[in-house]
């Protein structure tokens, strides 16, 4: 099981919310696999380490520019190069093109991204991106046991039973 801390319900505070102190109690306390914390990237990568865990992830770093995401992922991979075992390295919700090609050289293990899927809800002509590099519509079937979907079909006269069928 992994404990996310939730830094993006505070992103624009001046302060974190949790300290990594709080975090790691409270994995500790439910028996957590793995953990997020607030990290102070490359400074606490030594820590981390010694304190046994075999895989970092960086977040917050979504709204920054991609030349200061480069420079604090250099700074961290860099510092986990040092280590006696390097860690598994993952970056939460960074999928920048212009940035792969630094990240694979930096030997960034993982990434995830939502950019897609938003992309693919809010967009009506490019809800799929193929391994051919083209974009493709979706038709979007929605649930008719859905409330909200049955709110639709009633303001626009539709029948349900039809709608189901």
């Amino acid at each position: 099981m992994f404990g996310d801390c939730g830094a993006f319900s505070y992103v624009n505070e001046a302060e974190p919310t949790i300290s990594t102190e709080q975090a790691v109690a409270l994995y500790e306390l439910y028996n957590f696999n793995m953990g997020a914390s607030v990290e102070q990237y490359a400074r606490n990568v030594a820590r981390y380490c010694e304190m046994g865990y075999p895989h970092l992830a960086i977040g917050g770093l979504v709204p920054l520019p991609d030349a200061v995401i480069a420079e604090i992922v250099e700074a961290v991979a860099y510092a986990a190069g040092k280590q006696q075992k390097r860690p598994w390295l993952h970056l939460f919700g960074i999928y920048r093109p212009k940035l792969q090609a630094k990240f694979q050289e930096l030997g960034i293990d993982s990434f995830d991204s939502a950019s897609y899927y938003r992309k693919s809800w809010l967009r009506s002509d490019q809800n799929y991106l193929g391994a051919d590099g083209k974009w493709y519509a979706a038709i979007r079937v929605r649930m008719t046991r859905d409330l909200r979907t049955r709110k639709h079909l009633a303001q626009a006269g539709a029948d349900l039973a039809e709608a189901k069928q």
